[in-house]
């Protein structure tokens, strides 16, 4: 399957598990969810995979979209445990992005309205979970911060098809918190899951292109 076909698969897949797919049993909406992930993984390695070397940095950021997608799998079942595991994902990102970024002061200045947008959220956030699930506040809190990081660093690649992902997934992740903890959201796994697939879909398109940047 060509590239180009297989992003129209994922794109399928992804708009069948949101609009479509059944929510029971649990087995079969799990398998639906992942199924667009297996895509992306796909479309990462089809992108990586060329006549030299595949570098380090690009299996460092493929193995970041299969931990992912594995917290795809497990938040559905347990919170903490995606939590934690999206954690994990968001550190394999921070790894594979710090590999490929240019140090200079001149770029920090994405960091100060990234991290104000991240404090105004997460104090909000905070307030709402600290009156329902206090044992979560100290994870949570943890996770905006890396995932934030994550975002920084995306941005710091000076790649688009990164920047824009890692904002996806901000705010993917930003509705499922405001939905869980703050108010009910009507079609949040539309919003939810409809950042997030795309998210993926930019960041490993932008995997290629930030290992090959000069």
């Amino acid at each position: 399957m060509s590239k180009h076909g297989l992003i129209v698969l994922i794109i399928i897949t992804g708009l069948f598990y949101i609009f479509l797919a059944p929510r029971d049993p649990l087995f079969v909406s799990v398998l639906f969810k992942v199924i667009p992930m297996i895509g992306i993984i796909l479309y990462a390695y089809l992108r990586i995979i060329r006549t030299s070397k595949v570098t380090s940095f690009e299996k460092v950021m493929v193995v970041g979209i299969i931990v992912c997608a594995v917290a795809d799998a497990a938040i559905a079942i347990t919170f903490i445990a995606g939590l934690v595991i999206f954690l994990l994902g968001h550190i394999v990102y921070i790894c594979g992005f710090a590999m490929k970024i240019n140090w200079s002061l001149k770029h920090f200045s994405i960091i100060i309205p990234l991290l104000i947008i991240g404090a105004v959220y997460g104090h909000l956030l905070i307030q709402n979970i600290q009156s329902q699930e206090a044992s979560l506040i100290g994870p949570v809190v943890v996770y905006i911060i890396v995932i934030s990081v994550m975002v920084v660093m995306a941005f710091l690649t000076r790649n688009p098809f990164a920047m824009i992902g890692s904002l996806l997934f901000y705010l993917s992740d930003a509705v499922l918190a405001w939905n869980m903890f703050v108010e009910s959201l009507t079609y949040s796994t539309v919003y939810i899951m409809s950042t997030y697939y795309s998210a993926q879909l930019l960041i490993a398109h932008s995997i290629n292109k930030i290992a090959n940047k000069s």
